[in-house]
């Protein structure tokens, strides 16, 4: 019996690069999505890990799949949300910010012609408040991506 029977034929090169990898002391873990006997697909963690005799000579290729399709599809999924989350937070802040510039830019106007220049200076510092968060938003957003 030949391992590579239980190897699809679209992972084979995978296959045999990492098991290569492995008979010469490394080991290799990879995460395959492969093709299950209902015609569905499965997320795997394939662990190839060399073989030694009492000598520390490498004999063969310890091989271990482990089910990790429940675990897999919810780090997608959260990944996504993530990246929908970022791209929502990015919009938001931009177009807030894009009001809050033109409100600054009023309060310039408005400081040199005469009025309450008391209610412009509390304008201005609330509109300067709103304007640092959403520079929070923004660096958080950018901190959190990868």
């Amino acid at each position: 019996m030949n391992i590579l029977e239980y190897v699809t034929s679209e992972n084979t090169d995978m296959f045999k690069a990492d098991f290569s990898e492995a008979l010469s002391g490394k080991l290799v873990m990879s995460e395959v999505l492969m093709d299950v006997q209902n015609g569905g697909k499965k997320w795997f963690r394939i662990e190839l890990s060399p073989a030694f005799n009492v000598d520390n000579d490498i004999i063969g290729v310890v091989i271990n799949s482990i089910d990790i399709d429940e675990l897999k599809r919810y780090e997608l999924k959260l990944e996504k949300s993530n990246k929908q989350l970022r791209a929502i937070a990015f919009q938001q802040s931009h177009e807030m910010r894009s009001s809050i510039a033109r409100v600054l830019g009023l309060m310039g106007l408005l400081k040199e012609s005469p009025g309450d220049r008391e209610i412009m200076s509390h304008v201005e510092e609330v509109s300067n408040e709103l304007d640092s968060i959403i520079h929070d938003i923004i660096d958080k957003t950018e901190e959190d991506s990868y």
